[in-house]
């Protein structure tokens, strides 16, 4: 039975978050039972305080409603400051809260991964992760149901190409203990594409956040690619 248990402690949490990210770190992880948070500092920089307050107001408001004055009078601060911190404005704040929300989320992948006993473990926790850290990210989940206006540009086929190239530079060190780097690229890109159809689909068999029904859908439509990819890397190697 596959887990996703975590236990990040001092000794054990290698990866390093940037300040942002250390304060921001508890409004994006599972901070279910089964995971274990040590040693994250309260925030306490303006500008963690900030990315902290966009996030609450997306959260309840939506991208569309969120405006300055909202996130000033969540962090309580002066507009002033925000300007300060960011001359461009809310675009400028969202955009660091998306950067900080993507490495932690690619940081706490790896932290689940590094553990893999296999390959076939590895796609399974990080895919069951992933499907994980975008359902409880609060902010995503409003904006894509009160602003899909701001999401669908995104969606457009060539923005799209570019997303899912980042994903595969980011992801691929999750799987290059077991296959060359262009082949981890392309299996990090392919699981993304499957979780990105997955939030699409409106079927309700389709249950990836369910670890059987997950471990089921690998088995059968993604390891046997992977075991060719497998066998390339050991021939390029």
């Amino acid at each position: 039975m596959v887990t996703n248990q975590v236990v990040i402690t001092e000794k054990s949490a290698e990866p390093s978050f940037r300040s942002e990210a250390q304060s921001y770190l508890r409004y994006q992880v599972d901070l279910a039972d089964k995971e274990v948070i040590e040693g994250v500092d309260a925030p306490t920089s303006t500008n963690d305080k900030i990315l902290e307050s966009a996030y609450r107001c997306l959260s309840k408001f939506g991208y569309s409603k969120t405006s300055m004055d909202d996130i000033a009078k969540e962090g309580r601060c002066s507009r002033a400051t925000l300007y300060r911190l960011f001359p461009n404005g809310k675009d400028q704040i969202i955009a660091e809260v998306v950067a900080v929300n993507t490495e932690i989320a690619f940081n706490k992948l790896k932290l689940v991964v590094q553990e893999s006993k296999s390959l076939r473990e590895a796609v399974i926790l990080s895919v069951e992760c992933a499907i994980g850290i975008l359902e409880k990210n609060e902010a995503l989940q409003t904006v894509v149901v009160f602003d899909p206006e701001y999401i669908l540009p995104f969606l457009a086929f060539e923005k799209m190409d570019e997303i899912f190239k980042k994903i595969a530079e980011l992801g691929s060190p999750l799987f290059d203990l077991w296959l060359s780097k262009s082949n981890s690229m392309k299996l990090a890109e392919w699981l993304a594409r499957i979780i990105f159809a997955y939030f699409g689909s409106t079927s309700e068999q389709l249950k990836l956040n369910q670890t059987k029904a997950l471990e089921e859908f690998i088995d059968k439509f993604v390891m046997p690619g992977i075991k060719v990819m497998a066998e390339d890397s050991e021939i390029s190697s």
